[in-house]
């Protein structure tokens, strides 16, 4: 009789300690987890001020726009279409790894980067444009404010596209799953992050 209820003890006690290893094993993940995350909210924060400090630069200067007349190149509409289009197609691939859709996300990463291959060539487009309208005026600041403004974006967004042809990659080769897409993630949040600063700029370039 003790002995039948040792034994019972002890599978109670072993099955206690695995719940109590599993519930460990769960927490670590999480926090393991967390780590990149908040990397990535850091960067993010670093480059709102790098990014803020370019538009307080511009709108400082908006009070000389009388003496420097400048109209933004018209190809920043179309630059605005493609990146607002990879946001969503993004949007939608993370969406659809979430639920453990590997082949749509396979196919929405690459529709984003497409997107995002197409909005770096607008943006040399919009320079070529801006380049051949200033051959014969004088020195402009608001120019160069527009060439720094979007080579500083554009190089970020440059970083961007290469981390998305990696993304691009491991979806083809199936790494991703609805329980394991962290990389998927994080890049959702670096791209929505540089399509709402691509926005702010726009806004200041072709309104103010």
């Amino acid at each position: 009789m003790s002995d039948g209820l040792g034994r019972q003890s002890a599978v109670s006690t072993g099955q206690g300690n695995g719940e109590a290893g599993v519930l460990g094993h769960s927490r670590i993940a999480h926090r393991k987890k967390k780590v990149p995350f908040l990397a990535m909210w850091l960067a993010v924060s670093a480059l709102s001020m790098m990014f803020g400090a370019l538009t307080i630069l511009y709108l400082v200067r908006l009070q000389d726009k009388l003496n420097y007349p400048f109209e933004a190149p018209h190809a920043l509409w179309i630059s605005t279409f493609f990146i607002l289009a990879s946001s969503l197609t993004l949007w939608l691939g993370t969406r659809a790894i979430r639920r453990g859709d590997r082949s749509r996300l396979f196919f929405l990463a690459t529709l984003t980067l497409f997107f995002g291959l197409l909005f770096l060539f607008s943006q040399g487009v919009a320079w070529a444009e801006l380049f051949r309208s200033e051959v014969f005026t004088a020195k402009n600041p608001f120019r160069d404010l527009f060439y720094i403004i979007t080579a500083v974006h554009g190089v970020h967004v440059l970083f961007g596209v290469g981390w998305l042809g990696v993304v691009v990659y491991k979806s083809y080769r199936g790494s991703y799953t609805k329980d394991r897409h962290l990389g998927v993630e994080l890049f959702d949040m670096y791209w929505h992050f540089m399509g709402i600063v691509w926005v702010v700029f726009f806004a200041i370039l072709m309104f103010l």
